[in-house]
């Protein structure tokens, strides 16, 4: 007979650290369509290791996300997300192999230092600005699943090749929001041979599902009311807070 997972982690404030993180990220998630794996990861790395921290933001941000993914299929721009999707596709099992490889404090240093150099990046307005090339589109796309496998961060190099469009701002979170179920399929394919989902992750997964999930709805209902303006600072404020604390330096 299998063993019953425990629930112990239940008393462990660093659960409720994560939790805390889980939530944030969700309302992120929920206003823009991505961001969520920027503030959790580091957090959550820091907290349980990379590579359950992996593994329960893969399931808690797949249900959760399903209404906004069936909304948004029906304005997507597939000619943008299809060869980012496909790209991505491609790369996802080889960042999932280094996830496992990987020692966890270099990973670590690696996920804050890359959040932190994407988000420079993103607040300094370097943005792609040329015409949409579908070999350029499947190399970031392959780039992005790279980062989703081992780090579960897909998002910074789609918004630089994607920003410096024209874009309003109801279809690029669309684009956003079905680009990255690419991720989540393949990704989830990956972590399954991989043994990633493991039953303490799953029971972790399931406790945190309903305060991400809370925090989506609540994100979801935000979008529109706040101005982009304050919307960006929040939310690079809240990644590179995340991001600097969850560095290996602070324990």
């Amino acid at each position: 007979m299998a063993d019953v997972p425990s629930i112990e982690f239940l008393t462990e404030p660093l659960f409720w650290v994560v939790a805390l993180a889980g939530f944030a990220a969700a309302l992120v998630r929920g206003f823009s369509g991505f961001g969520a794996g920027l503030i959790f990861m580091p957090i959550a790395a820091a907290s349980i290791g990379p590579i359950p921290a992996a593994g329960i933001l893969l399931i808690i941000d797949t249900i959760p996300i399903l209404p906004l993914v069936a909304r948004a299929v029906r304005i997507v721009e597939w000619r943008e997300v299809l060869p980012l999707g496909f790209g991505s596709m491609l790369m996802v099992p080889a960042g999932a192999a280094v996830l496992v490889m990987a020692d966890p404090v270099p990973l670590r240093w690696a996920l804050s230092l890359v959040i932190l150099v994407s988000i420079g990046l993103l607040a300094a307005g370097v943005r792609y600005r040329g015409p949409t090339r579908v070999w350029l589109s499947g190399i970031v796309g392959g780039i992005a699943g790279f980062m989703s496998g081992s780090m579960q961060i897909p998002g910074p190099p789609v918004l630089i090749y994607w920003l410096g469009r024209d874009a309003v701002p109801v279809t690029m979170r669309a684009n956003a929001i079905v680009f990255f179920m690419f991720s989540t399929v393949i990704s989830s394919a990956a972590f399954i041979y991989a043994g990633i989902f493991t039953a303490d992750v799953i029971v972790r997964a399931a406790v945190l599902m309903p305060i991400y999930a809370v925090g989506v709805f609540v994100g979801s209902r935000m979008f529109g009311l706040a101005s982009e303006a304050t919307y960006r600072a929040i939310a690079y404020s809240t990644i590179i807070f995340a991001a600097v604390v969850s560095m290996p330096l602070f324990g």
